[in-house]
């Protein structure tokens, strides 16, 4: 009985096994669902003549095994690059006379998960919003109703 007591005592006063560390849990985005740990923005320079530059920057927020950037079309590897550290690209873009959007993407590697955040800008003329099609229906009683479709 005083060998059971010995040991409880001796056991108590040791220092538990230390807990390995916890690996950062994936951000979550307001709807909860796990988002790419990466920053995204493009940025347009209007060199004239229908020459657009835009920039694509891409910052993780934490460190990551391989990023790559996606700017219209066209893909480069960035390779492991560490948390807060921008990489960017760029490229011309030519217009004939209509504007349109640029689409730009980050997809960051972290082991065998791959998650990807994306970005997207308006180049050239305004966006012109297309004219509703009002129709005017007769109904029975006489009355009539304005048909919106867009």
């Amino acid at each position: 009985m005083r060998v059971l007591l010995f040991l409880c005592v001796v056991l108590a006063g040791c220092d538990p096994a230390p807990t390995p560390a916890k690996a950062p849990a994936p951000r979550t985005a307001p709807h909860g669902k796990p988002t790419a740990a990466v920053e995204v923005r493009l940025d347009a320079v209007d060199r004239g003549g229908g020459d657009y530059d835009v920039t694509l920057t891409a910052t993780p927020t934490v460190a990551t095994d391989a990023l790559e950037l996606v700017l219209d079309g066209r893909k480069v590897a960035a390779g492991a690059v560490a948390a807060g550290e921008a990489r960017t690209m760029t490229t011309r873009i030519h217009l004939g006379g209509r504007g349109r959007e640029v689409l730009g993407s980050a997809a960051v590697g972290q082991g065998n998960r791959r998650r990807n955040r994306a970005a997207s800008t308006w180049i050239g003329a305004p966006q012109v919003a297309p004219a509703q099609t009002i129709t005017i229906i007769t109904m029975p009683d006489g009355s009539e109703v304005a048909e919106v479709r867009e």
